[in-house]
């Protein structure tokens, strides 16, 4: 009856507290912790090839949000969790 609901679900999500920001639930699994080990190494050395400029945290987050997918991981970055909030 409600299956558009579940089409449009949204990710889980957590905080820390009242005044930080919506996280993707996903990094407190050990699913995400195992696949962040393994694609730690190669994210870094992408991301130091980047231009340090404004949105570069986009780019950053793109390229963690690939890597994790090829591990399996469903990731959604920190501007995807809070739509309201300008990430420069």
């Amino acid at each position: 009856m409600f299956d558009f609901l579940k089409k449009n679900k949204k990710p889980k999500r957590y905080r820390k507290n009242r005044k930080s920001l919506w996280r993707d639930a996903v990094e407190l699994t050990e699913e995400y912790k195992q696949a962040y080990a393994k694609i730690e190494q190669k994210l870094q050395q992408e991301i130091s090839q980047l231009p340090k400029c404004r949105g570069m945290c986009h780019r950053a987050w793109s390229i963690e949000k690939q890597l994790l997918a090829a591990e399996g991981i469903d990731w959604h970055t920190p501007a995807e969790m809070n739509p309201n909030v300008c990430f420069d």
